[in-house]
């Protein structure tokens, strides 16, 4: 019997239609989502699309730079951070506490931006 429910489980599974955000608020928080299990690849491809239709929004531009940090990505990263900076100068002490930019904590562009008296 628990063969049979797991098979008939799969199946309706198997045919679930996937899941297609639409609009800025799905694709950023979908984005967040797969930042948070770990998937940072995905997470910038939807986080990239949140960008394309709010360009300069500050939580998408944060988003963005701590899933590019943590996908070894650093440019991008940079670019990013100095975008949420700029918008919300609030977003540089965040950074300073994110674990997701530990990756970049020995990086000189780095901690010029987020410790600007250091530099």
């Amino acid at each position: 019997r628990a063969r049979q429910y797991h098979a008939l489980r799969a199946r309706a599974l198997d045919k679930r239609p996937a899941f297609r955000p639409k609009g800025f608020e799905d694709l950023l928080n979908y984005g967040v989502y797969l930042h948070n299990r770990g998937e940072f690849q995905d997470a910038l491809k939807y986080l990239h699309q949140a960008a394309e239709i709010h360009p300069k929004n500050e939580h998408v531009l944060y988003c963005t730079a701590a899933a590019a940090a943590r996908a070894g990505d650093t440019e991008t990263a940079m670019k990013a951070l100095r975008g949420a900076i700029g918008a919300n100068s609030a977003n540089r002490a965040q950074a300073r506490r994110d674990s997701d930019f530990d990756p970049l904590r020995e990086d000189d562009e780095f901690v010029s931006l987020v410790h600007p008296a250091a530099s």
